[in-house]
């Protein structure tokens, strides 16, 4: 188990991402996009409105000058569009693929990649727990009681946000978010098509 843990998490690197200044604000997932490469995040991460600037740094290290295409409050998601370095190409990232969430269930074993205090790559381990909306008043969800939350119980901390949820194949599941009650919570791999489908909207303020 341990060699296959770390086979999957050395694959999913190259699709993961540090979003934010000198790369330290939290995650990012790499994915393909009419034959471009995207990054999706928290919209909580990436801090801005559509059309804001931002930096991205793929796991070798190399930055990438990032724009904020759209931005979904209700949530909590943003989609960033990538501008390759001089003398560089988007060559060191890799996209990730997106799972199929409707074949999820507890039990199911994932893992979620980010930067957890500054620790480039870290990797955790879990299970699914639930599926669903949250029970009103759990801090920090309220307001966001009613998405259709995937509950795991991988250990997050800050620098793991807008990272991915992946299932044991290295498809994204999910987006990493937030923590209630000792639970990861991830915003589905659904959530994702729909901010690639929806127009832009801003973060409320």
């Amino acid at each position: 188990m341990g060699t296959s843990l770390s086979a999957l998490a050395e694959a999913v690197w190259p699709s993961v991402v540090r979003v934010g200044p000198n790369g330290t604000g939290g995650a990012g997932v790499v994915l393909s996009r009419g034959g471009g490469l995207v990054v999706v995040t928290n919209a909580h991460v990436a801090r801005g409105s559509p059309g804001d600037r931002i930096q991205v740094m793929s796991h070798t290290g190399v930055i990438y000058p990032g724009l904020i295409e759209r931005t979904d409050g209700g949530r909590d998601l943003a989609l960033l569009t990538l501008e390759p370095p001089v003398g560089s190409s988007t060559g060191h990232l890799s996209p990730a693929t997106l799972a199929d969430v409707a074949t999820l269930r507890p039990g199911h074993l994932l893992i979620a990649v980010g930067h957890p205090y500054g620790l480039a790559n870290a990797v955790t381990a879990g299970v699914v727990q639930s599926l669903g909306p949250i029970a009103s008043g759990v801090e920090p969800v309220i307001g966001w009681q009613q998405l259709p939350w995937i509950q795991a119980d991988i250990r997050l901390a800050p620098g793991n946000s807008g990272g991915p949820l992946c299932d044991m194949q290295g498809r994204v599941v999910g987006i990493n978010t937030m923590v209630a009650r000792g639970l990861a919570l991830a915003i589905p791999a659904s959530g994702i098509r729909a901010l690639f489908r929806e127009p832009s909207e801003a973060i409320p303020a």
